[in-house]
C-alpha cells in the first residue's frame, strides 16, 4: 500500500459524514466528479473498496465502516490541535465506541451511556445486527472498542474477545392500562390465550420467554414479532398487546409509554454482559460504569 494521502481520506470522510457524494461535494465546494475522482483514486492506492451502491445511494462497506472509525479520530484530534495552536482552550477529548444488541432495551442502554458523556469523551454508539457467532467478528471488522450484549458469546481460540458481568434484571410483563386491568387478576393464569408482542424468534430473550410461557402453559395469540425494544414498547402503547421487559425499567417504561406492570416475575431473567478486545480495561470510564451497573443489575 502506498503512503495514506490524508487529503484523499479526507475527502472520504466528508462523504461518509455527509452521506452521499453530492452533500459532500456541496459542503466542500467542489465538483462530484472531482469528489467521485478523487475517492476512486484513494481507494485504488490503498487497494479496498469503501463504498458500495445500494439502489441510488452509497454506502460504507465492513472496511469503509472501519476506515471511518479512524478517520473521525485523526480529524477530531485535528481539529482539537488547530484550537490549541491558536490559543483556544482544548482538552483532548477520548472518543469509545460502543455497539449494542438490538435486543436489549433503549432504556438499559442509557443507563450505560449517560454516565460515560462528558466534555472529554466522545461516545461513538451504533446497533448491531450480527448474531452471536458474529460479534466477535463484528468487534475487530468494525472497530468496536466495547459490545453490550445480552448473550455471553462463546470465546474461539481464534478471535479473543473477553467479557465482564454487569448484572441480571428480572422480567415483567407490561400492558396498557385496559389490558392490565383485564389479566392483572390471577395473573399469569388469566393470560392463558392473552395477545402478546414477542421479541423475534432467534433472539435469546425469546427463547427464555418461549420457556416461561410453556412452563405456565400459557398459549398466547402473537400479535407482533419485533426485534426492536423501542418499537415493541410503541406497539403495546397502542393497546396491541402485552410485552416483556426488564422490572429495573418500569418507572422509565411508564413515564415514556404509559404501560404499567400486569405481572412481576422472579424467574424468568436476562443477564448483560460488556465484551471487549482486551482482558484488562484500560478506560477509567468504562471501568467505572461497570462498578456502577451494580448500583441499578439485580447482582
Amino acid at each position: 500500500m502506498q503512503k495514506l494521502n490524508y487529503q484523499h481520506l479526507y475527502y472520504f470522510w466528508q462523504v461518509a459524514r455527509e452521506g452521499s457524494i453530492t452533500k459532500a461535494s456541496e459542503k466542500l465546494g467542489l465538483a462530484q466528479p472531482t469528489i467521485s475522482g478523487q475517492i476512486a483514486v484513494f481507494e485504488n492506492s490503498i487497494g479496498v473498496q469503501l463504498f458500495k451502491k445500494s439502489g441510488r445511494n452509497i454506502i460504507l462497506t465492513e472496511k469503509g465502516k472501519l476506515a471511518f472509525n479512524y478517520a473521525e479520530d485523526i480529524f477530531s484530534l485535528g481539529q482539537q490541535l488547530g484550537r490549541v495552536l491558536t490559543g483556544q482552550k482544548a482538552e483532548r477529548s477520548r472518543r469509545i465506541t460502543i455497539g449494542t444488541l438490538k435486543s436489549i432495551d433503549e432504556i438499559i442502554v442509557s443507563k450505560f451511556i449517560t454516565p460515560l458523556c462528558d466534555e472529554t469523551t466522545i461516545i461513538a454508539h451504533r446497533n448491531i445486527d450480527e448474531k452471536i457467532d458474529l460479534i466477535s467478528s463484528s468487534m475487530f471488522i468494525n472497530g468496536y472498542d466495547f459490545i453490550l450484549s445480552d448473550i455471553k458469546p462463546h470465546i474461539s481460540d481464534k478471535i479473543k474477545v473477553f467479557s465482564s458481568d454487569l448484572g441480571t434484571s428480572t422480567l415483567s410483563l407490561y400492558a396498557t392500562e385496559d389490558l392490565a386491568n383485564k389479566y392483572r387478576d390471577d395473573a399469569p393464569w388469566s393470560m392463558k390465550f392473552a395477545p402478546f408482542i414477542l421479541p423475534a424468534s432467534d433472539s435469546p430473550s425469546r427463547r427464555i420467554i418461549n420457556s416461561w410461557l410453556e412452563e405456565k402453559s400459557i398459549s398466547p395469540k402473537i400479535m407482533a414479532e419485533i426485534d426492536d425494544s423501542n418499537l415493541i414498547k410503541r406497539l403495546a402503547s397502542s393497546g396491541l398487546g402485552i410485552i416483556f421487559a426488564p422490572t429495573l425499567v418500569k418507572n422509565e417504561i411508564f413515564k415514556q409509554h404509559k404501560l404499567i406492570s400486569v405481572y412481576d416475575s422472579k424467574k424468568l431473567s436476562n443477564s448483560y454482559y460488556l465484551l471487549h478486545p482486551q482482558k484488562r480495561i484500560e478506560s477509567i470510564a468504562i471501568q467505572e460504569m461497570i462498578n456502577q451497573s451494580k448500583t441499578y443489575f439485580d447482582i
